[in-house]
């Protein structure tokens, strides 16, 4: 964990726009989608769900990954994006 969080914290660190994807384990209800606002939520047909959205700083992607685990949702991958 401590590899992703300082690799992570390089990509935030970055003054380009970031795009996140996170994919989670099975399908969201309203209620827990109503919960990421800033996220673009997608069921996808293998079951699944992706968030995807632009991450400001470290804070605010941590704060979506809390939220996440706090909901209980399995993360089974975290990819990201850097405008050039």
């Amino acid at each position: 964990m401590k590899f992703i969080a300082k690799h992570l914290s390089e990509i935030c660190k970055s003054s380009r726009t970031k795009y996140c994807f996170i994919a989670t384990k099975g399908h969201l209800s309203a209620a827990i989608k109503k919960e990421f606002a800033d996220m673009k939520i997608t069921a996808t047909i293998s079951g699944n769900t992706l968030f995807e959205g632009e991450i400001q700083d470290q804070a605010h992607l941590f704060g979506v990954l809390n939220r996440i685990r706090d909901l209980g949702i399995e993360i089974l991958s975290i990819e990201y994006k850097i405008s050039e």
